[in-house]
C-alpha cells in the first residue's frame, strides 16, 4: 500500500540537496511549478504540472530535487511504495497528461 507523505510547497530556488535512496519506489505527481530532478542514473529534467515521475529505487539511487523558478512556489506530492520485487536496476520514468492514467508494471 503507498504511503502518502504530505503534500509538498518549496520556495523559488529551493529544493533538496541529494538524497539516498534504497528499495522504494517514489511517485511524484507536480501539482505547480516546474520541478527540477538530477541523479545518479545521469537523469537530469525539469516536470511541470500534469507530469508525473516514477523513481524505482530499488537496488539504490542518489537523487536531487530543486524549484527552478526564480519567482514561483513549487507544489508536488510523493507517494511512496515498498517494491514488489527487489533486485532491479534503478529507472526514471515520467508520464505527462490531464489525467495521469497509470498501472505498474513491476
Amino acid at each position: 500500500m503507498p504511503r502518502l507523505t504530505e503534500g509538498d510547497l518549496t520556495q523559488p530556488t529551493c529544493g533538496f540537496g541529494n538524497l539516498p535512496h534504497r528499495n522504494v519506489e517514489i511517485y511524484t505527481p507536480v501539482v505547480d511549478g516546474e520541478f527540477k530532478h538530477q541523479d545518479s542514473m545521469g537523469t537530469l529534467k525539469t516536470l511541470r504540472p500534469n507530469t508525473m515521475q516514477d523513481l524505482s529505487a530499488v537496488t539504490a539511487v542518489v537523487h536531487s530535487e530543486r524549484n527552478v523558478s526564480g519567482d514561483t512556489a513549487l507544489r508536488f506530492i510523493q507517494l511512496w511504495e515498498v517494491p514488489r520485487k527487489s533486485g532491479h536496476e534503478p529507472e526514471d520514468s515520467s508520464i505527462h497528461g490531464n489525467k495521469c492514467e497509470w498501472t505498474p508494471s513491476r
